[in-house]
């Protein structure tokens, strides 16, 4: 059972909220994919979640938590494909496929599953959003086809998950973090694991955020004379 625990984290997507509203220009932006489809970021997340992952019956979920850390430098981690693999849970290597704008990249992500389950891979639209007063926002995780980067025959393709991270800012060394999640991991997994580690994802991937910036912190103090 604990060999799928892996899917759980694995798209531990997205990320920021600031009080201010983004710039009116960033939810107007349409991303055209290779495949000739093209993906909008949704607006702004009500206080309302969406019940179940489109498509399938399985659970979206939506946690919150006070981060100990300024909302710039969280907004940083997750936009940093180098160290994604330290905090999202499920993840073995992350690597961009190219910048779609200045805000916005093609990401490919692996994750390396114990046998006998097959790995699992996913390619992900991430955009990052910044309020009109330049301050992080959120950051959104999207599954997507696209054709440079096809499927694999050794890996089952996850091809439906929506993360969002919303962040606001509470003061200098706190940051409110508010996190929903949906994914099917696809492949052929009975229905309770599938269901088990959708509803795993967000409190493991929760769980390495909190420890990540928990190490980023002592290390800088560390490193201060």
């Amino acid at each position: 059972m604990w060999a799928v625990v892996w899917a759980t984290a694995i798209w531990a997507l997205s990320v920021v909220c600031a009080r201010a509203e983004p710039a009116a220009a960033t939810s107007e932006v349409v991303y055209a994919l290779k495949s000739g489809a093209a993906w909008r970021p949704p607006p702004l997340a009500s206080s309302r979640s969406p019940r179940t992952t489109p498509g399938t019956t399985l659970p979206a979920f939506r946690v919150k938590a006070t981060i100990a850390t300024d909302a710039r430098t969280l907004f940083e981690l997750f936009m940093n494909t180098d160290v994604m693999e330290t905090w999202a849970f499920g993840i073995s290597d992350a690597q961009l496929v190219r910048q779609l704008t200045e805000g916005a990249d093609l990401l490919y992500l692996y994750g390396d599953t114990p046998w006998p389950v097959r790995d699992r891979d996913m390619v992900v639209v991430r955009v990052g959003e910044m309020s009109a007063d330049g301050q992080p926002f959120r950051a959104i995780w999207h599954c997507i086809s696209d054709s440079s980067v096809p499927p694999r025959k050794d890996m089952v393709r996850v091809t439906s998950c929506d993360s969002e991270f919303l962040l606001r800012r509470i003061d200098a060394g706190s940051t409110a973090l508010d996190y929903r999640v949906s994914i099917d991991p696809a492949g052929a997994l009975p229905e309770w694991a599938r269901r088990w580690f959708a509803r795993k994802a967000p409190s493991e991937t929760l769980a390495s955020i909190v420890q990540r910036v928990k190490q980023m912190s002592e290390r800088a103090g560390a490193t201060t004379p």
